[in-house]
C-alpha cells in the first residue's frame, strides 16, 4: 500500500496538464479524485493540447502573417520550404528506422531458423 507522501515522477510523454489531471485521478484521498472514469477521460482530452501537426501550422500562420505585414514573402517562402524539407527529412529518417528494425527482424528469425535446424539435425544425427 503506498503511503500519502508517495510522489511519483512525472512520466516524460506527458505534458503539465495531462500529468495534473494524472495526479488528481490517483489522489491518495478518494473525495480528491476524479469523479468518475468519463470525467477523467474527458479532463485527460482537453489537457492534450495542440499535436505538433497543429503547432506547426500555427507557426506557419504566424510566420505568413508577419511576411504579409513586414512586406517579406519571399522570407516566408524560403521559411516554409525549409519546413517543408525538415518534415521530409524526419519522416524519412523514421521510415528508415522503421526499416532497419524489420530487417533486424528478419535477420534474427532467419539466425533463428538456421540454428533450430542445426539442433534438430545434431538431434537426430545423435
Amino acid at each position: 500500500m503506498r503511503s500519502r507522501e508517495h510522489s511519483p515522477e512525472k512520466p516524460a510523454a506527458l505534458n503539465d496538464a495531462q500529468w495534473h489531471v494524472l495526479q488528481r485521478a490517483f489522489a491518495y484521498d478518494a473525495a480528491d479524485r476524479c469523479e468518475s472514469a468519463r470525467v477523467l477521460i474527458t479532463e485527460l482530452r482537453q489537457a492534450e493540447g495542440p499535436s505538433q501537426e497543429e503547432l506547426a501550422r500555427q507557426d506557419e500562420e504566424i510566420q505568413w502573417q508577419k511576411a504579409v505585414k513586414g512586406g517579406r514573402i519571399n522570407d516566408f517562402e524560403r521559411y516554409l520550404a525549409e519546413t517543408m524539407l525538415a518534415r521530409y527529412r524526419d519522416q524519412a529518417l523514421a521510415r528508415m528506422g522503421e526499416l532497419n528494425a524489420q530487417a533486424g527482424q528478419e535477420k534474427a528469425a532467419r539466425d533463428e531458423a538456421r540454428w533450430r535446424k542445426a539442433v534438430e539435425q545434431n538431434t537426430v544425427a545423435g
